[in-house]
């Protein structure tokens, strides 16, 4: 072939082609075990290399596919950092399923929202290990997420306190209500 096994673009040609083809390979299952390929066009490891140039490849991105149900071509694929990718991967995971204990990269639905573990707890600015705790300890994993943490609530509590739409996190003004996007009444505390 004649390529340089040491080229980072040919071996994520490569592993690309692999996960998608080889029951063999660990990831199969989640890639070409779905359904997801790799288009005709990049079966020739040139014309992918001018894409992946032309399209914004440089060392310490990754290929993200943008619709994640979708396989690898031109039309849905960008190059994307690591903490971007998994912000973007496949599995949707409601805050109603507890049985899962790998949240990382799992997607959850809050308001008909469905984003990544990781998403949400910068949205909400708290800790995931804190709400993995919480999951643990039976929170709803919106509870979990919009309780702050220095409450020290049950659950019960918690999703008490999400019906009545009164959750009391950290502001600017202390004493203060505020109505957040999804129409909760919140007080700000110091």
């Amino acid at each position: 072939m004649g390529y340089l096994m040491d080229d980072r673009l040919y071996r994520i040609w490569s592993g690309m082609r692999y996960r998608c083809r080889s029951p063999k390979s660990k990831s199969y299952k989640y890639y070409g075990g779905r359904g997801i390929g790799v288009c005709e066009e990049w079966g020739d490891f040139k014309v992918f290399k001018a894409w992946a140039l032309g399209n914004g490849y440089r060392e310490g991105l990754t290929i993200d596919r943008i619709d994640c149900d979708r396989g690898y071509s031109p039309d849905n694929c960008r190059w994307a950092t690591y903490k971007e990718q998994r912000a973007n991967q496949h599995e949707a995971y409601t805050f109603t399923d507890k049985k899962r204990e790998d949240r990382s990269h799992k997607r959850y639905e809050i308001d008909g929202e469905v984003k990544s573990f990781a998403y949400w707890c910068r949205k909400y600015k708290i800790r995931q290990e804190t709400v993995t705790d919480r999951l643990k300890r039976g929170f709803s994993f919106k509870a979990a997420l919009m309780i702050p943490k220095y409450m020290r609530v049950s659950p019960e509590e918690a999703e008490a306190m999400l019906r009545e739409k009164e959750t009391i996190i950290v502001g600017e003004i202390p004493g203060e209500f505020i109505t957040d996007e999804y129409g909760n009444k919140l007080q700000l505390m110091e």
